[in-house]
Order: structure tokens, then sequence, then C-alpha cells
């Protein structure tokens, strides 16, 4: 996870560490090609549907 997410997102609580750690990540990667939809960009389907 790229270190200005982890900043962002440091008081998020989403009342479980490890939804905190798949927004960031998701959020992370749909930084790297913010013009792709979400489908194309998540690598994992299981993190889309989330």
């Amino acid at each position: 996870m790229k270190a200005w997410v982890t900043e962002e997102l440091k008081y998020l609580d989403l009342g479980y560490k490890r939804l905190n750690k798949r927004l960031g990540k998701m959020v992370s990667e749909l930084s790297e090609h913010p013009y792709e939809s979400v489908p194309q960009e998540i690598e994992k389907p299981s993190d889309v549907q989330a």
C-alpha cells in the first residue's frame, strides 16, 4: 500500500482491520490507473464485489 494512502486513511475505521486494509489496497490500485473501471483495475474478483 502506498504511503499517501496509509496517511489519508489512518483514521478510517470500518469496524474490522481486514476491511480497512482491503480498502487501502483498492485505493492504492485504483490510483495507479484512475481512468480504468473498478473491475478492470482490481486484481481479485472478491475485492471487486466487496
